[in-house]
């Protein structure tokens, strides 16, 4: 009797401890991913798959932490032709352990063909070729976080495991980000969210995704892309104008999307192109940022349903949002 009562504990405080993994698929991953030597190789096991395509024939593709589980960790939807990635898709799913845990390097995989991309990231390359295109050099300030980083779309601190943290360090999961804005409200984005994520009743499905290309000037100038042949700029690699976020609650059928300027000398912002929808700041608690610093990513909110209209190529609808057929997905306040 007393073994059973121990056995009976330990698998409550296991399931406990996992009850959201529970919810998302995941736990005989976890599991697994659990028993790994913390010095082992995190990119031991992680493969990068293409499963299909998505928006106007571009390459859907699907990264694992593990071959052996293929549990979807990372969907994300990329352009060959520009070497951009339009959106990618995970969960959160929490209480998540504090810090980033391994950092390796973004690796390439089977992308970026034409272009040499860590070259094109380095921070000589991308002042010479904003110079290039827009005939300054005061744009790239090392000294005030005013370069283009790696910014992942799905974030390595959304992840409990060393493995699936090391899966994020894809280049098609990143896109050109200025640096004071990925240190700045865009971190405060993912921390909300990761917050969020904490409540045992909330699994969260998020897209994170690009739109548009910046010019410099702001407004006025050249679109600027990162893309390098040899001495030569090339339209490929783009530096997005826009970044956002969809959350969806599973569970509760709610939802909000969250856009970022990624532009740190945009001077005003207008309706249209900057603020494409109805902003609904002000009814979501979890947003309690300055979300008017350009210089930290100008922060602007909408439905689901009004960012739809403009941006229409994430989400699988219906399935995604079943909501959607008979009527808006209210809120996540």
């Amino acid at each position: 009797m007393a073994f059973e009562i121990s056995i009976k504990l330990i698998l409550l405080v296991v399931l406990t401890c996992l009850k959201i993994q529970i919810i998302s698929g995941a736990l005989s991953e976890v599991i697994r991913n659990a028993t790994i030597s913390l010095d082992e190789e995190p990119f031991a096991r992680e493969t990068v798959t293409i499963i299909g395509t998505c928006e106007d024939n571009k390459t859907l593709v699907r990264i694992t932490s593990d071959p052996a589980f293929p549990t979807t960790s990372i969907i994300t939807c990329h352009d060959e032709s520009r070497d951009e990635t339009l959106w990618s898709k995970h969960q959160i799913v929490g209480p998540l352990p504090e810090g980033e845990g391994t950092r390796p390097s973004f690796r390439i995989g089977n992308f970026y063909k034409q272009i040499d991309v860590n070259n094109c990231y380095s921070q000589t390359t991308q002042a010479e070729t904003i110079e290039k295109l827009t005939g300054s050099n005061g744009f790239i300030d090392v000294s005030q976080n005013l370069y283009l980083a790696r910014g992942h779309l799905a974030p390595n601190a959304d992840f409990p495991i060393d493995s699936q943290r090391a899966a994020t360090f894809f280049y098609i999961n990143a896109c050109p980000q200025w640096q004071s804005i990925n240190d700045g409200n865009w971190l405060r984005l993912e921390n909300s969210l990761r917050k969020l994520a904490e409540n045992p009743i909330r699994t969260l499905t998020v897209w994170t995704g690009t739109y548009g290309t910046m010019k410099l000037p702001a407004g006025t100038g050249s679109n600027i892309f990162l893309g390098r042949i040899g001495d030569e700029t090339v339209e490929r690699l783009p530096i997005n104008h826009l970044l956002w976020k969809v959350i969806y609650d599973e569970n509760a059928g709610t939802g909000a999307a969250i856009i970022e300027i990624n532009n740190p000398y945009i001077e005003n912002v207008q309706p249209g192109d900057d603020i494409p929808c109805p902003n609904i700041c002000d009814q979501l608690s979890w947003v309690d940022w300055q979300t008017t610093e350009v210089r930290r990513g100008y922060t602007h909110c909408c439905t689901v349903e009004s960012f739809r209209e403009i941006v229409s190529y994430f989400g699988d609808f219906p399935e995604d949002f079943p909501e959607i057929p008979s009527g808006n997905i209210p809120l996540l306040r």
